[in-house]
């Protein structure tokens, strides 16, 4: 080999495009809106019975959850905020009033 090989700068690769992916955040108000969503419509059946399984998993997984970090009681009622919560926490501008089952209501 010559000096010249040695030295020879390497070729320089494509810099990789930055593909900046947005923050995501989940918040609690966020999971109980999951668990009321799976409640609305599998009372409403449209949860076929070969999905029940994992979606039944799914909601006790979430209730497990909501049930240690305060969002509901062990019965499954909203739990009262407590005084010392952030604001931030307790309400956001990306909040939903909590879904009702239209049908439970008749």
């Amino acid at each position: 080999m010559t000096d010249e090989n040695q030295n020879a700068p390497a070729p320089e690769a494509a810099a990789p495009e930055s593909t900046a992916i947005p923050e995501a955040k989940l918040s609690l108000n966020d999971l109980n809106t999951m668990m009321q969503i799976i409640n609305v419509c599998s009372g409403r059946g449209a949860i076929r019975a070969n999905e029940m399984a994992a979606v039944g998993a799914l909601h006790a997984k979430l209730t497990q959850f909501l049930v240690a970090a305060g969002v509901l009681n062990a019965d499954g009622s909203a739990a009262k905020p407590a005084a010392s919560a952030p604001a931030a926490e307790a309400a956001s501008p990306g909040d939903v009033a909590p879904l009702e089952d239209p049908a439970a209501s008749e």
